[in-house]
């Protein structure tokens, strides 16, 4: 576990410091899951797939979390998201989360443009309120 925590945290200064390597999509989504595992603060990840076609590419995730801890977790994920798809072989446009509730509460789906992500959580342009106003779609699953 030590392993994992001291590989993913040295992939992810990597990527703040510009010096990352390229990784194709099974390798991203075993970096995601250890991510996910080693961190305190994340959720529970559930699901995971990739979709698109020429103009278009989705990195979608899915999490399990409690109502009360939605907008921390949400912020979690798209910024996990923001930050490993910039490790991909796959040039990703799109991001999406698909919230799971521990209740009986039908799931949200969360959605922003990678480029648009990358200004509030990689580049420091856009605040919080910025990026949610700008970049963040949320819509109930129907």
């Amino acid at each position: 576990m030590i392993k994992k925590l001291a590989t993913t945290s040295i992939i992810m200064f990597q990527i703040l410091i510009g010096r990352a390597s390229y990784y194709d999509n099974d390798k991203l989504i075993g970096m995601l899951k250890d991510y996910f595992k080693t961190n305190q603060n994340a959720p529970q990840i559930i699901g995971h797939s990739f979709y698109g076609n020429d103009k278009k590419m989705v990195f979608q995730m899915e999490i399990q979390t409690q109502t009360k801890n939605v907008n921390k977790d949400l912020i979690f994920s798209f910024n996990t998201i923001s930050k490993i798809t910039q490790l991909a072989k796959t040039n990703f446009t799109h991001s999406v989360l698909v919230i799971h509730f521990t209740k009986d509460f039908l799931p949200i789906i969360a959605e922003s443009s990678l480029k648009c992500n990358k200004k509030f959580f990689i580049d420091k342009v856009y605040d919080e309120n910025q990026w949610r106003k700008h970049c963040l779609t949320i819509k109930n699953y129907n």
